[in-house]
């Protein structure tokens, strides 16, 4: 694996998935991964992604697809950074409430599954409130809009 597998494989391992089933090529034998059809499936999926239209592009083989293709890879790529951040940001922030909650003195007369609920109640509030965050920058909406009442 190259170090993006091996940094995302150590994220997926934490949020209990794994890339290591995925198909690969194996050495120098003949046999690829992925099937044909597959391959123009997908070479289909990224001509309709860069022309934003739907388009029967699955066995178009060229020197403008292999250019596509690339383009269609590193969008996916930006896609994977973006939900390897947001993969880490969730997996952190359950860590750190999965911590509270074992060194946690629950108190007298609350069972632990009655604190468990209450607990992911503060989850779900902490989620809500970090996807209201990323619409402000120092307190200010990042739209610009100030409500004046």
């Amino acid at each position: 694996m190259n170090s993006c597998d091996e940094r995302l494989e150590a994220l997926l391992n934490r949020a209990g998935q794994t890339i290591s089933d995925l198909p690969r090529k194996q050495g120098e034998s003949v046999s690829e991964p992925y099937s044909g059809e597959d391959c123009q499936k997908a070479n289909g999926t990224a001509w309709r992604w860069y022309l934003n239209v739907d388009t029967d592009m699955d066995d178009y083989d060229s020197t403008r697809s292999k250019y596509v293709l690339k383009q269609y890879i590193l969008h996916l790529t930006d896609v994977i950074d973006r939900l390897e951040t947001a993969l880490e940001n969730q997996v952190t922030l359950h860590e750190n409430l999965m911590h509270v909650i074992s060194n946690a003195d629950i108190p007298e007369g609350v069972n632990y599954d009655q604190f468990c609920l209450v607990v992911d109640s503060i989850y779900k509030a902490v989620q809500t409130a970090q996807e209201g965050w990323e619409n402000y920058e120092d307190g200010v909406p990042k739209d610009g809009s100030v409500d004046d009442e």
